[in-house]
């Protein structure tokens, strides 16, 4: 049964680029382990005070980019795991890639223009051109 380290950014996209490779996933009986890399905020100091005060404030939970999806999976027949980290999103893919024995990497990808993945970057490119195992970069189904 393969490895595979599925990398999620918590957004909608991210979820629908992985929704197509699952029946791939399904019959290679494949073992998940659902990643997720938390980004330290661009903020100041006084800036996450302030942010931290008003989540409190308004009873907001705090953001969970599995949701229900482990659980989905699990019905679904998969045998999954669930791992976060904090840092950088590349960075932190990659050594969970190296340490953890997988087979295969499945991240996605937003489909940025050239201009903005230059200016910006692209996690999806670092990790492709760095990893030590197969990286497959799914983009969502076009919608009609």
């Amino acid at each position: 049964m393969p490895k595979v380290l599925v990398c999620l950014d918590g957004s909608r996209n991210s979820r629908e680029c992985f929704e197509p490779v699952l029946p791939l996933l399904k019959s290679a009986k494949a073992r998940l382990t659902l990643f997720h890399v938390e980004t330290p905020p661009r903020l100041d100091t006084r800036q996450a005070e302030i942010f931290e005060g008003e989540a409190r404030a308004f009873h907001l939970k705090p953001y969970d980019p599995f949701d229900d999806l482990a659980s989905r999976l699990k019905r679904r027949g998969f045998r999954v795991r669930q791992k976060r980290a904090k840092g950088e999103a590349a960075g932190a893919i990659l050594q969970e890639a190296g340490k953890g024995g997988y087979d295969l990497v499945v991240i996605g990808s937003h489909g940025h223009g050239g201009f903005r993945r230059a200016v910006l970057g692209s996690v999806s490119t670092a990790v492709a051109q760095k990893c030590g195992v197969p990286v497959l970069i799914a983009r969502p189904r076009r919608r009609k």
